[in-house]
C-alpha cells in the first residue's frame, strides 16, 4: 500500500538561529518519513545560508532507492514589503538594531 504524501510548510522567525533549528527539524523529519516534503520559507539572505548547509550534506542515503532527505526540502523565498524606514538589505534580525527590529515586525503585518 502506498503511503500518502505529506507536505509541511515551515516559516521560522527571521533569524539565523531560528532558521537553523527549523532546518535541523526538517532534516530529521525527512530522514524519518520518506513520504514527506518540506517547504522552508524565509528571506533570501537566510535561505542563502540554509542552501549552503544543505549543499554540504551527503547526497547518498542508505541502501534504499529513496531520494536524499535534503532533496525533499524545498526553499521558498519570501520578500518583505519595502518600507522607507527599513533598508532592503536588512532581511534578518541578525544585524538589526532595536529601531529596525520593530520596523521588521511592522513589515510582516
Amino acid at each position: 500500500m502506498d503511503k500518502k504524501s505529506l507536505s509541511v510548510l515551515m516559516l521560522p522567525w527571521l533569524s539565523h538561529g531560528h532558521a537553523n533549528r527549523y532546518l535541523e527539524l526538517a532534516k530529521r523529519l525527512t530522514q524519518e518519513l520518506d513520504n514527506l516534503s518540506i517547504h522552508f520559507c524565509s528571506t533570501p539572505i537566510i535561505l542563502e545560508s540554509i542552501r549552503d548547509i544543505l549543499n554540504q550534506l551527503p547526497m547518498a542515503t542508505s541502501s534504499s532507492n529513496l531520494p536524499p532527505p535534503q532533496s525533499r526540502i524545498n526553499l521558498v523565498e519570501i520578500h518583505l514589503p519595502e518600507l522607507a524606514e527599513l533598508p532592503p538589505h536588512l532581511q534578518t534580525t541578525k544585524v538589526l538594531t532595536n529601531t529596525f527590529s520593530s520596523k521588521t515586525h511592522s513589515s510582516l503585518r
